[in-house]
């Protein structure tokens, strides 16, 4: 039973392990980060470097400078980053790149095979980092940051609907809150997927507990609320 356990692990890891690997490529080939968007990245991370979290960005060309919508968390995540290595930030974001193509591809792998099996969780892997959507996954960008929740996010969900437990949904409403400190799109995005799940499995009356999903929203938004509701 260890030796099944230990392949069942390795099956999920080695296509995380590929995808590493396979970013660390372009990451010492090239100087600079493989995306322009971490120039804006940088530049809010620097500002809290300096001013520490402010809501208002003075540096910019507006009049008066300009409220900062962007979520902080990945900013934040750099200036730490930086800070305990020494490294400056562009290079900080080149050494990221493989991290997350890495835990990107892991999350998915391990979700998987939490719910279908380790081959499925596999093969999961191994098409995620075979696909267009791999180049993407090892920007360092705030969008990448938050990828790497979305399937723990969804089985978080899973767990919520068919227990009666109320540790699930708050927990899964907290990772919620965090992809929402880190990149709204993404995080509005699985929440109307998960949204319009509930209504459908609910119509069709399945036994779930729709409750749970006003837990994972109230506590998401207790959460994000920390940097949304002070700007």
């Amino acid at each position: 039973m260890d030796i099944w356990r230990k392949r069942d692990v390795f099956l999920i890891i080695l296509p995380a392990l590929f995808a590493f690997f396979l970013a660390l490529i372009p990451t010492l080939k090239y100087g600079v980060p493989l995306t322009w968007d971490i120039y804006y990245h940088i530049h809010n991370a620097t500002l809290y470097m300096e001013k520490g979290i402010v809501f208002w960005d003075p540096l910019t060309y507006a009049p008066y400078g300009r409220p900062i919508y962007y979520p902080p968390l990945f900013h934040i995540m750099l200036v730490f980053l930086t800070k305990i290595t020494g490294l400056g930030f562009f290079t900080v974001s080149r050494f990221i790149q493989p991290v997350f193509a890495f835990l990107i591809v892991l999350s998915f792998s391990y979700v998987s095979g939490k719910l279908y099996g380790p081959l499925a969780g596999f093969l999961t892997g191994i098409f995620l980092f075979s696909s267009l959507f791999f180049i993407r996954m090892m920007s360092p960008i705030p969008e990448s940051l938050a990828m790497i929740s979305i399937p723990i996010l969804v089985y978080g969900y899973y767990k919520s609907m068919e227990s009666c437990s109320r540790l699930y949904p708050v927990l899964t409403g907290l990772l919620l809150g965090l992809m929402l400190m880190t990149h709204l799109l993404s995080a509005s995005i699985i929440l109307a997927v998960l949204t319009l799940s509930t209504m459908a499995l609910y119509i069709g009356r399945y036994d779930i507990r729709p409750g749970n999903l006003l837990i994972i929203l109230g506590s998401g938004l207790l959460v994000a609320s920390v940097w949304y509701a002070p700007l």
